[in-house]
């Protein structure tokens, strides 16, 4: 057996090399400075051209001019790079991937979502880039076309704008990402719950269907709070809401408004459990005006789970259990209250 063994690790280490992966992205229209999250690397094509052929040489050419082809049909424009390690390579692809998706994901915490709710990976879910329209009404045809791009209206110089004026959120973003790749994580629940709702949210931004949006931002919320089930949901939502925000049950969530934490927790819950239990037909219930508040409740706690992990990791009693981040939040704020 320990021949064995040896012989499979020596196997396993020729095969698991260091894999340099491009995944091709759907984000700005405009080029852009090249950024960062974490071990990921966002180029423009152009910058990212004449950085890897000088690099790559003669083969360059060959064995790019695929991808490229796709990428312009597609409308990506941007190549994200990310060094994967310690596996083989399907796998490498698997989690490069995913890590990219969840890097875009922080990508959309600091940029409005009207310009980056659909930028994605190019090989993920998206939209077509354009969606022609033919109708026949009375006899007559009509039609036209649907820009489906992300980022439209965003100018020269927006992007870096936004990831300047996002800086703190994206390095942290940047924690998470590399913690998903590491196998050396010192807090492996709450950092994979981060990920995990992440991937969520990132995938309900992307989802035409309100209903199923719903479900899948509210999962991204259960998720993020390891909530087990659907009581769980509700009181960790609560509790949530309590450390970040400092809002009771009974109180409004807003001063605008007239709905009371306890009522938003319900309904969101509620609404989820109803979808994918079938008491409500998931094509037929229209949840339009559910999907912006729970969609920029789901952006802000993100936003808030990954910078107070940041600060809580760094306490010595600490320990790897999203109740007590969140007691821990809630007693910093009454403290600095």
């Amino acid at each position: 057996m320990s021949s064995l063994e040896n012989r499979i690790k020596s196997w396993f280490q020729k095969k698991a090399a260091l894999h340099h992966l491009y995944v091709p992205c759907i984000l700005f229209a405009y080029p852009g400075a090249s950024f960062v999250i974490g071990p990921i690397s966002f180029s423009y094509i152009d910058d990212f051209v004449i950085r890897e052929r000088s690099t790559a040489g003669q083969w360059f050419d060959i064995y790019f001019e695929h991808l490229f082809t796709s990428m312009s049909v597609d409308g990506a424009r941007w190549m994200a790079t990310v060094g994967i390690s310690g596996c083989l390579t399907k796998r490498a692809w698997e989690l490069g991937d995913l890590a990219c998706d969840i890097a875009l994901a922080g990508l959309q915490l600091v940029i409005p979502l009207h310009y980056s709710a659909r930028m994605a990976r190019m090989t993920a879910r998206k939209l077509p880039r354009t969606r022609e329209k033919v109708c026949l009404v009375n006899g007559c045809l009509t039609g036209g076309g649907v820009n489906q791009e992300p980022a439209l209206g965003m100018g020269e110089g927006c992007i870096e704008y936004f990831v300047n004026h996002g800086e703190a959120i994206l390095q942290s973003v940047g924690h998470r990402v590399s913690g998903y790749l590491s196998s050396d994580k010192l807090f492996p629940k709450l950092e994979q719950s981060w990920c995990d709702a992440a991937y969520w949210f990132h995938e309900g931004l992307s989802e035409p269907i309100d209903a199923i949006a719903v479900a899948k931002l509210e999962t991204a919320i259960e998720v993020l709070m390891r909530a087990e089930n659907t009581k769980g949901s509700g009181n960790r939502l609560r509790q949530a809401i309590k450390a970040f925000y400092g809002l009771d049950s009974g109180q409004c969530v807003n001063e605008n408004s007239h709905v009371t934490v306890d009522e938003l927790v319900k309904g969101i819950v509620t609404d989820r459990s109803r979808i994918l239990h079938g008491t409500w037909s998931t094509l037929k219930t229209n949840l339009r005006d559910s999907r912006p508040t729970l969609t920029y409740l789901v952006r802000d706690l993100l936003t808030n789970y990954t910078v107070e992990l940041d600060a809580f990791v760094s306490e010595p009693s600490a320990t790897d259990d999203i109740e007590q981040l969140l007691s821990w939040v809630q007693s910093r704020r009454q403290n600095s209250s």
